[in-house]
């Protein structure tokens, strides 16, 4: 049972809200199945840590049946019942944290029961809670639509048959939902294409932008309108940096006017559009990325259920360090720390402080850090090791960064989890790098044309190989190698 969905869901959601449905199911309200609530206070028998108890079906099924013998099919049609149950659970959660969706639901309800006299109280409180609704991007508006919507039949239902405002509001709303929606898709889409080259069409959208061009229905005055048209332009024109300069300050401004998701997902696409910038060789967007991670953490947009994901705590690391704002990022590595999820802070924690040591020289401090890191993800793994094999081999350590290479092209050809674009990536890597520490033995030994030779060697070869791991690193150690030389043959 320890593997069934029901146990798998219920350890996605907090322990409040697993003792929430416990009393969900006792309530007597949504099951009279006392064998379904005797399964629900068995498994919940050790809450907090539900997966702690015996949660073996044999062991379970004579608790509720007593001595009855084991039947497969029916333990496993309590256990589905009771799944269902916790699916009801999270629907009722969903609509509870929702109060503009449960007063709509609630004049819904009135109308299809003819309660007229509750109406005009029901109704009056929906528009209180829409007023007091700030423009949310189009999701507002959708809200709008259903509204009005509602009551215009309220208003039928009457027997009201002179001009009503609310047909035409529900138009109009509808339109600006519509257009929003449209180009927050079309942006969607445009980003997807980039990343994955997947190929979506967003029909209309040149008869779209025609008609935004020309003001139709005031349409250019809207800043969430302006907002993703300069969004989609920063997406498919690439080369003019001016749309992603523009959007950049508007966004911000306008910030209040999005959804928490929606507002996330636009500040991606600027970050996106950095980290092709820096592909491209153009390294002070870096700088823009640090930017754009600082207002995400002062608005708290990048945060995901009060967390911060380790993907992201390593980005912005790894932004600031490449800005040698060593102060900020170490302030920012030990303030944001508790913001991780408990089960990988430490490792995340002590990665981040091992990646910062080593841009700062101290590259024992660096590895003192990482032998604290248990490696579980294969990408996290790679990036750990890479760190690692950095710093024996700036430390000069040969035995340890040889050995550890050797291990290393052995985890990579095992691993069935690492892209075969990743493992090349990283075999170049380890090829060069044990090259380039070969070379830089035999430098003070080595006359000085062969070294020459053998310098350029790798050189050329660096150039050519694709891809390559860490190669701007690898073009550093092999510029250092031209440096000055104690005693070689002349």
């Amino acid at each position: 049972m320890r593997n069934s969905k029901l146990i798998k869901l219920l350890n996605h959601i907090s322990p409040r809200e697993q003792k929430q449905f416990e009393d969900f199911v006792f309530s007597g309200y949504v099951t009279k199945n006392e064998r379904l609530k005797k399964l629900c206070g068995i498994i919940f028998e050790s809450y907090p840590d539900i997966d702690q108890g015996n949660l073996d079906k044999a062991y379970i099924y004579h608790l509720i049946y007593g001595a009855e013998p084991y039947d497969e099919k029916r333990m496993n049609n309590l256990i589905s019942d009771l799944f269902q149950l916790l699916e009801e659970f999270l629907i009722y959660q969903q609509i509870r944290n929702k109060s503009g969706l449960k007063k709509r639901i609630l004049v819904e309800a009135l109308l299809e029961k003819d309660a007229l006299y509750f109406l005009d109280g029901a109704v009056r409180k929906y528009e209180k809670k829409l007023q007091n609704i700030s423009e949310k991007s189009f999701e507002a508006y959708f809200e709008k639509v259903a509204f009005h919507e509602l009551v215009d039949q309220y208003e039928l239902v009457q027997g009201k048959r002179s001009y009503d405002q609310n047909l035409q509001q529900k138009n109009d709303a509808l339109d600006l939902y519509y257009w929003c929606h449209k180009f927050s898709i079309a942006c969607d889409m445009a980003s997807r294409n980039i990343v994955t080259q997947s190929g979506y069409t967003c029909h209309f959208w040149d008869d779209l932008i025609r008609h935004f061009q020309l003001n139709k229905l005031q349409l250019r005055d809207h800043p969430v309108l302006q907002i993703y048209f300069r969004t989609h332009k920063m997406l498919t024109d690439f080369g003019t940096v001016s749309h992603y300069f523009d959007l950049k300050p508007l966004l911000y401004q306008h910030i209040n006017l999005f959804p928490d998701h929606e507002i996330n997902n636009i500040y991606k696409y600027l970050l996106n559009y950095c980290v092709r910038k820096i592909n491209f060789g153009e390294e002070s967007f870096y700088r823009e990325i640090h930017e754009l991670y600082k207002i995400l953490l002062q608005q708290r947009i990048i945060f995901q259920n009060g967390y911060l994901t380790q993907w992201t705590y390593i980005n912005i690391i790894t932004a600031g360090i490449r800005l040698k704002e060593y102060r900020w990022t170490e302030g920012f590595i030990f303030e944001y720390r508790n913001a991780l999820l408990p089960e990988n802070r430490n490792n995340v924690f002590n990665y981040g402080l091992s990646a910062l040591y080593f841009e700062k020289n101290d590259y024992l401090k660096a590895l003192g850090y990482l032998n604290t890191v248990e490696f579980t993800d294969p990408s996290y793994h790679l990036r750990a090791k890479i760190l690692q094999l950095k710093s024996y081999f700036e430390l000069k350590e040969e035995e340890a960064m040889l050995s550890l290479i050797d291990a290393f092209q052995k985890y990579i050809n095992r691993s069935k989890n690492i892209p075969e674009y990743q493992k090349k990536a990283n075999h170049n890597f380890l090829k060069l790098t044990k090259q380039l520490y070969k070379l830089r033995i035999q430098r003070d030994t080595t006359h000085k044309l062969v070294f020459a030779r053998k310098h350029q060697s790798i050189l050329e070869e660096l150039k050519k190989m694709e891809p390559v791991a860490n190669k701007k690193w690898l073009r550093e150690k092999a510029n250092e190698l031209t440096g000055s030389r104690v005693h070689g043959f002349m």
